[in-house]
């Protein structure tokens, strides 16, 4: 008997045994997900301050000389890609070209409609949030995302209070996806 077939479900055949580098994966991406959801913790905040630097973990670079675990946390993050986006609550941690905020795009970014030269780089979400109104501003919106990005933004719905202003780490992914 094959590996590849010990290794199926044993509703298909299989022995359902795991692969344990799948095991090691969803494990390892497990810590890189503490990394948003508890800031706190002490192992933490000495890989924040090591390896982010003020970054997302989707958005930093393979050092040299990084640690083993840190690898294998940035290898790990093509897991978080897949489910992970960000709740705006005040847009100041939130890049908006960059990091994953709107849960109703299947990449979870939005896409530019600027066509005369490139959009704006370093754009937060927060810039285009009125913060006294607490309302999208809707001209900006609409002059740099397209038609389905606009929608998907103007339909997320803000804090009513700059009270809540910290962005929130979400998985959108369930079990079975």
């Amino acid at each position: 008997m094959a590996w590849s077939s010990i290794c199926c479900p044993k509703e298909v055949g299989g022995l359902g045994v795991r692969r344990l580098y799948d095991i090691s994966m969803a494990l390892v991406s497990k810590l890189g997900w503490l990394l948003y959801k508890r800031p706190a913790d002490l192992l933490v905040k000495a890989l924040l301050v090591k390896y982010l630097k003020n970054q997302h973990l989707l958005n930093a670079k393979k050092k040299p000389g990084a640690s083993w675990l840190w690898q294998g946390i940035l290898k790990a993050s093509v897991i978080l890609e897949k489910g992970l986006y960000f709740l705006i609550k005040g847009g100041a941690q939130v890049d908006v070209w960059k990091d994953p905020w709107l849960p109703f795009i299947p990449s979870f970014k939005p896409f530019t409609r600027v066509t005369d030269g490139l959009p704006p780089p370093n754009m937060m979400v927060f810039d285009s949030i009125d913060q006294h109104l607490r309302l999208w501003k809707v001209d900006l919106i609409k002059d740099l995302f397209d038609a389905s990005s606009s929608q998907a933004i103007l339909a997320t719905p803000l804090p009513s209070s700059q009270e809540e202003v910290e962005d929130i780490a979400m998985w959108r992914l369930s079990k079975k996806e």
